[in-house]
């Protein structure tokens, strides 16, 4: 069984999501570019996620975001279907664009967490070997002085969705505002500190990245590589596999907030597999725990009010 997801409203989040068996499919290009830039804006203001950073990479994409609503499966669900029908059609392919289990989400406890995870995005080129520095990943990276400044108006691809006349046929807005929001507990007026914090998290993740590339005799592919990449080539460094290898759904720089996050979580999966067990029997009755998604989403299941605890 799927471990299921826990959407909270409020939640800030790390998300991941990859493309099928690590083709480039996300190569950096103009086309990907305009549409990832188009629809990550587009996207988060219509479902109400708060997006703080973003990094596109060739085969997967990350994400820190604010889940106000508990809307953040509809919106990657939205996005990632209309960027692999877009891209598809462009490229007049067809087809598998993202893993069928393509979509990781890390809950980010505490403020430590949220800069180590910022850290970490915006020096992914560089720890991937593509350019020696992030600023020069010719694909969208978010920058921490991104955080609380004007959004900017991003236009949707020309190319996208056009019929046999070059008419486009489709009900997307022709522009989107791209905003990246401030860490929450921020302030517009404390923005000058959420800045630096976040660019000495990208520094000390940078420095590094490349500190263990330099060990392992990495030669960088260098911009001009990484632009307009065959996108029907795939990542081949190992990667763990297999139980007990996924990534971590929890991160804390607290060891306290780590535990009681921990406690939480296996507490919601207790009740959960619980609640499960007796839908299966024909209880459709059965109340699950707060934050339960797919199975209230998709079969109208009951779920339960949030606990006295709740304070996103």
């Amino acid at each position: 069984m799927t471990t299921p997801r826990h959407i909270v409203p409020g939640a800030l989040v790390m998300v991941t999501t990859r493309c099928v068996q690590r083709f480039f499919k996300l190569a950096p290009s103009k086309e990907v570019n305009e549409l990832f830039e188009y629809l990550l804006a587009y996207t988060s203001a219509k479902y109400n996620v708060g997006v703080i950073a973003a990094v596109a990479m060739s085969n997967h994409t990350h994400l820190v975001a604010v889940d106000y609503d508990g809307r953040l499966p509809d919106m990657l669900q939205e996005m990632n279907m209309i960027i692999a029908r877009g891209m598809n059609h462009f490229r007049g392919e067809h087809g598998t664009f993202f893993d069928r289990n393509n979509v990781d989400i890390k809950s980010l406890e505490d403020v430590g967490a949220l800069f180590i995870a910022m850290g970490y995005l915006a020096a992914n080129p560089v720890a991937a070997g593509c350019v020696e520095r992030g600023v020069e990943w010719p694909g969208h990276r978010s920058v921490p002085k991104d955080m609380g400044a004007p959004g900017r108006e991003v236009k949707r691809p020309e190319w996208l969705f056009l019929n046999k006349s070059g008419v486009y046929v489709g009900e997307l807005p022709e522009t989107a505002i791209l905003r990246y929001e401030l860490p929450p507990g921020y302030a517009p007026e404390d923005r000058g500190q959420a800045v630096y914090l976040g660019e000495m998290a990208v520094h000390l993740a940078e420095k590094f990245a490349r500190e263990k590339n330099a060990r392992r005799g990495v030669q960088y592919l260098g911009r001009a590589l990484c632009w307009n990449a065959d996108h029907n080539r795939r990542g081949t460094a190992w990667e763990p596999h297999g139980p007990g290898t996924g990534p971590d759904p929890i991160m804390a720089t607290s060891l306290d907030t780590l535990y009681a996050a921990e406690l939480e979580r296996q507490a919601y999966l207790d009740t959960y597999a619980e609640s499960l067990d007796l839908w299966q029997q024909g209880d459709h009755a059965v109340i699950f725990p707060f934050g339960t998604w797919n199975v209230v989403r998709h079969h109208a299941a009951v779920v339960s009010v949030p606990p006295p605890t709740f304070r996103r």
